[in-house]
């Protein structure tokens, strides 16, 4: 019934995005998925990290439950290399997985025990993290609204990402042009995982 469902709102057009708690059933439905993430508790975990390995589609790694981002950059740079690990076929046979990795990763700031972490010094400090473990790779970064965000003022965070925003474009006109013009929206259709092999 869930993928009948992912069928359905894939041939609307309707990107889906999904947190892999487990490690088996996204091998079901990887080729229904546009976008998904692995939470702050198992972002440590090296199963979640093989899987993330060989998914086809961007992969978000939220940060500790504390707020650090170093785990969710350690779990990007680990899924962003080829693994070999124990799964299943889409037959339910075990077989070694090996996986080319995922390039398409990045980290999601969720706010932690600490507290929030969207502000502009959070935000730079996690890019600046994510350029030294991947300096090949521009940072990229999503910002949870929810979770430990709960708490606060909508218009707070609101007024902090907007002002944040202001100043990047105000450095980024300052160094470069900015095409508008190329800027594209694209869905991912049903397409076959091309990143695993089974052996």
């Amino acid at each position: 019934m869930a993928r009948r469902l992912l069928c359905d709102l894939t041939h609307l057009g309707v990107p889906v995005g999904s947190e892999l708690l487990d490690t088996i059933s996204p091998q079901y439905l990887n080729d229904l998925i546009s976008w998904g993430a692995i939470g702050a508790r198992t972002t440590e975990s090296q199963l979640h990290r093989e899987l993330a390995s060989g998914v086809s589609f961007p992969i978000g790694f939220k940060n500790g439950t504390d707020g650090s981002v170093t785990v969710a950059v350690d779990a990007m740079r680990s899924s962003s290399n080829p693994h070999a690990f124990m799964g299943v076929t889409e037959q339910g046979i075990a077989s070694i997985v090996k996986t080319r990795g995922n390039q398409d990763v990045h980290v999601i700031l969720r706010g932690g025990t600490k507290g929030p972490n969207f502000a502009a010094e959070h935000v730079n400090a996690a890019a600046d993290a994510i350029a030294k473990a991947r300096p090949q790779v521009h940072p990229s970064i999503m910002i949870d609204c929810s979770r430990a965000y709960s708490a606060a003022p909508g218009t707070a965070f609101c007024t902090a990402m907007l002002r944040w925003r202001k100043r990047q474009m105000a450095t980024r006109k300052r160094t470069t042009t900015i095409n508008r013009k190329s800027s594209t929206t694209s869905v991912r259709n049903c397409v076959p995982d091309t990143r695993t092999s089974l052996v």
